[in-house]
């Protein structure tokens, strides 16, 4: 098992992933930051699902969580078809702005948000 492990993160694989190069650089720094961008959300978002859920009660706690996945559902189909009319890199780029925007007055409207992080 464990030289299947070293197969597969042998030198001839891995080194793409950790070599910079001028083309490669600039790609990858922005996909590590915006994949950083997305993990920090997550981290300021759990924790007010929790107190939201905390607020409503524990009894209500399935209702929230049952709400999440059926936003998810429907979010993601309109994600595919906006993603189809447009280009890849042109709506990310707008729709992370709008992330941003979005966590940024929620921040705003909320300064007791700031002792939770």
């Amino acid at each position: 098992m464990f030289k299947s492990f070293i197969k597969i993160f042998s030198k001839k694989k891995t080194k793409y992933f950790f070599q910079f190069s001028d083309k490669k650089s600039k790609p990858k720094l922005i996909s590590f930051s915006l994949f950083f961008m997305l993990m920090l959300s997550f981290s300021i978002l759990r924790p007010l699902r929790s107190e939201i859920g905390l607020q409503c009660g524990v009894d209500q706690m399935h209702w929230l969580l049952t709400g999440s996945f059926l936003g998810f559902l429907i979010c993601f189909p309109v994600l595919g078809y906006f993603i189809s009319k447009f280009s890849i890199v042109s709506f990310f780029k707008s729709f992370y702005v709008f992330l941003i925007l979005n966590l940024l007055f929620l921040v705003h409207q909320n300064q007791n948000m700031l002792l939770i992080i």
